[in-house]
């Protein structure tokens, strides 16, 4: 399907790496593996290249689709070429390819069709946990994200107030009583009487730019630390780790540049026609907890530390920008390769901020969900490490799954 002629719609679009768009029309129904036809990830194996979709959905042509036989089970498939050496298969210098005469070509263990489905049944139940996992932290920030857009964007609980309202849901009674209650011109728009208008800038007590490191450790850069790039976003976005490099810096640099809880990385470099800049996140005690060495921005983001109070109140108000095309306007560079005028941005880009009590009281309101979104998260790091750690030994019969015998019918098992 072209570009051109694709509708939104209900419908799952995969490309080599997954869902890239929503259709209205399907052309595969039920259980199928993916595995990618090209691309760049096919080398890197950033995202996994066999992925496994299910419902009805479309598929473009950067992906081969595939279904077991009688001699193979679709799932475990999919988890046999998760831990299989491809290198070998590829053509294509500058642009990776696995022809579909190469994929047929790639062996795979294969045990018995009864003991493939119980490694994949067991396997797949960790997975689908995570999953679960994930869903439920989307839901839980999309609903912080909501809550933020009504209080701060929207201001619904100062228009209700002007109404004659006397309560708002989920606000604290004392905080409703504490809103202005009328809206006055600015020249960004319509803004709460008596709050105030402030540059991007005005909201840190420090901003810093990245630092890549070394790949190797020397005597100038000794220490090591882990490297959040852009590509990294997304997965701690789902409140996963990513796969952030280490990398080796110089004592002092590290010292400096080291991220801390409440920090905001701020990518600024990179996007596509697709996908502009500016994607932040935010640094949480758990995920340094998770991290053997200190973490550190590459230099494509930027360090945005808020001052005290602020911390979700920015980070919320960056993810609305984000989402909300707010950064295209700061963007400069080619088409290839993006850039955000960060420091412009930082300078120049007015933002309203409602008074202290007003703060508080979100933090107090955001403070179970982020939580919530934490603990899912690190359940699912827990679980994701058990799964890598059963995957290669399930496959190669070093760890054996219990009571096949007892799921096959009676004449098999006999």
């Amino acid at each position: 399907m072209r570009e051109a002629d694709r509708k939104p719609g209900p419908y799952p679009y995969y490309g080599a790496s997954g869902v890239v768009d929503h259709v209205d029309r399907y052309l595969f129904e039920g259980l199928h593996l993916l595995i990618a036809e090209d691309g760049e990830n096919l080398r890197t194996r950033q995202t996994p290249v066999a992925f496994l979709a299910d419902g009805q959905f479309w598929v473009n042509n950067h992906a081969h689709i595939v279904t077991g036989n009688e001699r193979a089970d679709t799932r475990f498939l999919c988890y046999a070429l998760a831990v299989t050496e491809i290198g070998g298969y590829l053509t294509g210098s500058a642009m990776p390819k696995l022809t579909q005469r190469a994929m047929n070509a790639i062996e795979v263990p294969l045990p018995p069709i009864d003991t493939q489905r119980a490694i994949a049944e067991t396997l797949s139940s960790l997975d689908d946990k995570i999953e679960q996992n994930r869903r439920t932290g989307a839901k839980l920030e999309g609903l912080a994200r909501a809550v933020f857009k009504a209080w701060f964007v929207d201001f619904e609980p100062v228009k209700a107030k002007a109404a004659g309202a006397t309560a708002f849901p989920g606000m604290p009674p004392e905080t409703f009583a504490a809103l202005p209650t009328r809206l006055t011109d600015y020249p960004l728009g319509p803004v709460p009487q008596g709050w105030e208008v402030k540059t991007a800038g005005e909201l840190a007590s420090f901003i810093l730019g990245g630092d890549w490191g070394k790949d190797t450790p020397t005597e100038e850069t000794p220490d090591p630390a882990h490297c959040i790039r852009g590509a990294d976003i997304p997965d701690l976005w789902a409140n996963g780790l990513g796969k952030m490099p280490v990398r080796y810096l110089k004592r002092g640099s590290l010292q400096k540049r080291s991220l801390r809880a409440g920090d905001i990385a701020v990518e600024i470099s990179g996007g596509s026609p697709t996908q502009s800049t500016g994607r932040p996140v935010l640094v949480t005690d758990a995920l340094l907890a998770e991290l053997p060495h200190p973490l550190v921005c590459s230099n494509f983001c930027r360090i945005f530390r808020p001052k005290q109070h602020h911390t979700n109140f920015t980070y919320f108000l960056f993810r609305w920008m984000y989402d909300a095309e707010q950064f295209l306007q700061y963007e400069n560079g080619t088409t290839g390769i993006k850039n955000f005028a960060f420091t412009k941005f930082c300078e120049v880009h007015q933002v309203v901020m409602p008074h202290g009590s007003l703060l508080a009281s979100f933090d107090v309101w955001i403070e179970p969900l982020m939580r919530a979104m934490a603990h899912a998260g690190s359940e699912s790091r827990r679980l994701a490490t058990l799964r890598d750690y059963l995957l290669p030994r399930l496959l190669s019969g070093r760890v054996r799954v219990t009571g096949v015998d007892d799921r096959l019918p009676a004449e098999t098992a006999s």
